[in-house]
């Protein structure tokens, strides 16, 4: 961790590679050579290697958080959805769950799950994403009323 400290990057790097090559089940080691991953956008990296370490670990919610976030990143959309159910039972927050499932199902332009995802998340609470995200559902199926409202719900800084 000296090279960290000293802020050398690249040996940093390879010290990391080399600890984890050593030994890729040591939760300390995993973990910061998947924050040094993220911090070089090498989000498919972060999910081979957080998804190794899965399959031979028991549920970790700091682990299935930055997994769910890596493969949105990649596009491994059902793999990122499995990890938001696990953490279901985990969280209280099942807002920002279910928030985070609607964005995945917009992104994957199941704008019929996104759109009840959005709702339940405006149900329980006014949430200006949700609310744009929503808008722009409508604006997409021709409901140009109820985008309006909606939009019109959302703060211009937003």
């Amino acid at each position: 961790m000296i090279y960290k400290e000293l802020k050398n990057g690249k040996l940093y790097n390879d010290f990391l590679s080399y600890a984890y090559s050593f030994n890729p089940h040591d939760k300390t080691i995993v973990l910061e050579s998947v924050s040094s991953l993220l911090k070089q956008k090498k989000y498919q990296d972060v999910v081979d290697r957080l998804a190794g370490y899965t399959e031979s670990h028991d549920f970790d919610i700091d682990i299935s958080t930055t997994l769910s976030f890596a493969a949105v990143q990649v596009e491994q959309y059902d793999l990122a959805m499995r990890e938001l159910d696990k953490q279901r039972p985990w969280t209280s927050n099942r807002l920002a769950l279910n928030l985070k499932k609607a964005h995945i199902y917009y992104l994957m332009d199941d704008l019929k799950n996104a759109e009840a995802y959005y709702l339940s998340v405006l149900k329980n609470k006014l949430v200006d994403e949700a609310s744009f995200y929503l808008a722009q559902i409508y604006m997409s199926q021709n409901k140009y009323v109820d985008a309006q409202f909606l939009y019109e719900q959302v703060p211009i800084s937003s």
